[in-house]
């Protein structure tokens, strides 16, 4: 296990972390690193926690986190990320905890996000658009539309409507939404 969280290092995160084949929890958040997400990550094949979150990451997010099977929280919160989700993020199937926001990431929220067993997904303050996949949203009474359910206990994403128009995201079950000015949960929308 690392755990530098709070160390103020700086720099990037090299290549050469793959050769910690064996490491279990990678926590480096809230420090100054830059760069990259290494394609190499995906080759640590028992990391079950990776922690980035406020950093000055960016770049886009290799396709490789989705070779991450024993990974079950993915802290990437609160840096410069771009680009879309990878399409194979829900082959990690164990991922419980998914914190994107507050980045620059774009597209649509991937289908297979709705195959694996997430308790919290914070999507806010980025530029994804389209709609949540419906089967991440779960019905409460069999066929009756109401009242509709986030699967996961916390689930926040842009599904807030902003004064000059609509949403970003169509969420009918998240327990939070955000546009740029604010966040209400879904109980005083």
């Amino acid at each position: 296990e690392i755990d530098l969280a709070n160390m103020y290092l700086a720099g990037t995160l090299p290549d050469e972390i793959s050769a910690l084949f064996r490491l279990k929890l990678l926590a480096l958040e809230h420090n100054a690193l830059v760069g990259t997400v290494p394609f190499t990550i995906g080759n640590l094949q028992h990391l079950y926690w990776l922690s980035l979150s406020g950093n000055r990451m960016s770049g886009t997010l290799p396709s490789t986190l989705g070779y991450l099977g024993a990974l079950e929280n993915l802290y990437l919160d609160d840096n410069a990320f771009e680009g879309g989700l990878p399409a194979n993020i829900g082959s990690c199937r164990n991922l419980r905890v998914l914190w994107l926001q507050n980045n620059n990431i774009s597209g649509t929220v991937p289908e297979g996000l709705a195959d694996i067993p997430l308790v919290e997904l914070s999507l806010f303050n980025n530029n994804i658009v389209g709609s949540m996949p419906g089967s991440l949203c779960q019905q409460e009474n069999g066929s009756d539309p109401t009242p509709v359910v986030a699967a996961a206990t916390f689930l926040e994403a842009d599904c807030l409507a902003v004064p000059e128009g609509a949403a970003q995201i169509e969420c009918s079950c998240c327990t939070r939404c955000c546009n740029d000015q604010r966040c209400v949960d879904q109980a005083s929308r």
